[in-house]
């Protein structure tokens, strides 16, 4: 399992519910996606359910599973999925 605490602000100019607008995966060596709701990790403490406000940071947790062998973790993040917005990547240390 992997948990990361990330920062998000909102540096646009409409509400963002990080409960229902937000997705992530996590890519490997392998490029593999593993998506955060695949196997999940049970209760995250910390995790991002509230309404992003223009303006505002909110620190949260992320939690996705990898196999255990993979290396070299990049984080995509997806706002608004099913639109045509771009994906954002993290290298993770």
């Amino acid at each position: 399992m992997v948990l990361m605490t990330v920062e998000l602000t909102n540096v646009g100019t409409e509400p963002i519910d990080l409960g229902l607008d937000l997705e992530y995966s996590l890519y490997g060596e392998s490029s593999i996606p593993y998506d955060w709701f695949d196997p999940g990790c049970g209760v995250v403490p910390g995790e991002f359910l509230d309404i992003l406000v223009p303006g505002a940071t909110l620190q949260g947790n992320l939690c996705v599973q990898p196999d255990d062998d993979e290396t070299d973790l990049t984080l995509a993040i997806v706002l608004y999925p099913g639109t045509d917005d771009d994906q954002v990547y993290f290298s993770l240390e």
